[in-house]
């Protein structure tokens, strides 16, 4: 059983004393004579109506699921590895070398013409050049490297350099209005366990308002103010639901709850059978529907529905004994005493009960 379900549960026990709502109904009967005896149907009738009206809300709170992660954050990217780029080491600054002082021009040495020509010797150039001051190379002074000039290498470095800081900051992705509507759902239903049922309203509702089609916000925010008693608000709310989901038999149900709180017995059973045409209902729906033809007075249209919900469904004993007085108002004597066996057999609290028994031997 879902939380949302506990909760309307327990309003409903709230609301009640501590006899069951069949006893209440038919308290004050006995002693009555024939005059109660006639009005039985009529009140089992409505017995019916008002445990169905009750069960229609409990029918969508055990459909409501549980909120499911779907993408609600981006995910958060991966850290990007920093390539290690390399370091151009400063070059060292190149010293022109020494310039070389040429030795000054040496007047050869007069050669005796007897003599062979010797060639000159090398060494006296060097003694020469020797004996000539020598100018130190000037070394230039060490200059400031020149500001770097913009290349194609050196912005690809820069680049690189920069794109790992810029991929650390990187904005995440914005939701879609889906995604945060259903992250706001989470929310709304992490505190309604908690039991903060305020804060959970008001994130049902802040869900909607990113996504009016959102189902399970819809279904939450119009089971609170149905449990507390808010049947205008809900009434809005769930006529836009059944436009925006027709096929959600759920919402069709539930806004015939709310029409038939209101004193709307007519317009509860039109929104039932127009569901009918849309959604894909269940034995609870077409059980409500029945109970509802019963207290206009179409006990044609009551059995046959009542017959749909058990031919699904075949324990409800309350449903039997609905079959029944439809059955014996066509009338219907036979198949009317073997529905009221039937509502013995599947189980009734023990005023229905001795009421199908009566009838059920009434009619045999």
């Amino acid at each position: 059983m879902s939380l949302i379900n506990q909760m309307l549960r327990d309003l409903e026990t709230r609301r009640a004393d501590a006899r069951p709502a069949g006893a209440r109904a038919l308290h004050g009967l006995a002693g009555h004579g024939m005059h109660g005896r006639r009005r039985w149907p009529m009140l089992v009738s409505a017995v019916l109506v008002g445990g169905l009206a009750a069960a229609a809300g409990l029918w969508l709170w055990e459909r409501a699921p549980a909120p499911q992660v779907t993408a609600a954050l981006p995910a958060s990217p991966a850290p990007v590895a920093t390539p290690a780029l390399p370091v151009a080491e400063p070059a060292s600054p190149v010293t022109a070398p020494a310039p070389v002082t040429a030795p000054a021009d040496v007047p050869p040495a007069p050669t005796p013409a007897a003599q062979p020509v010797t060639p000159p010797v090398p060494a006296v150039a060097s003694v020469a050049a020797a004996k000539q001051p020598v100018t130190p190379a000037a070394v230039p002074a060490r200059r400031a490297p020149a500001p770097a000039v913009a290349t194609p290498d050196r912005d690809a470095r820069v680049t690189a350099e920069a794109a790992p800081s810029r991929s650390l900051q990187k904005t995440p992705r914005a939701l879609t209005p889906r995604q945060r509507a259903a992250e706001t759902y989470q929310r709304g239903y992490a505190a309604l366990r908690a039991g903060r049922r305020e804060q959970a309203e008001l994130l049902f509702a802040e869900a909607l308002h990113h996504e009016p089609a959102y189902r399970e916000a819809r279904e939450a925010l119009a089971g609170l103010w149905l449990s507390a008693g808010r049947w205008v608000e809900a009434r809005t709310l769930l006529e836009e639901a059944v436009r925006l989901h027709p096929e959600q038999a759920s919402f069709h149900l539930f806004l015939s709850r709310v029409r038939l709180q209101q004193g709307e017995l007519q317009g509860a059973v039109d929104i039932l059978e127009h569901g009918l045409a849309e959604a894909r209902p269940d034995a609870e729906y077409l059980a409500t529907a029945a109970a509802l033809h019963q207290r206009l007075g179409d006990m044609a249209k009551s059995a046959a529905r009542y017959r749909q919900a058990l031919a699904l469904d075949p324990s409800g004993g309350a449903w039997w004994l609905g079959l029944a007085i439809a059955l014996e108002r066509l009338p219907d004597a036979t198949e009317a005493a073997k529905a009221y066996t039937r509502a013995l057999g599947a189980g009734l609290e023990p005023k229905l009960a001795a009421y199908a028994r009566e009838r059920a031997e009434a009619l045999r």
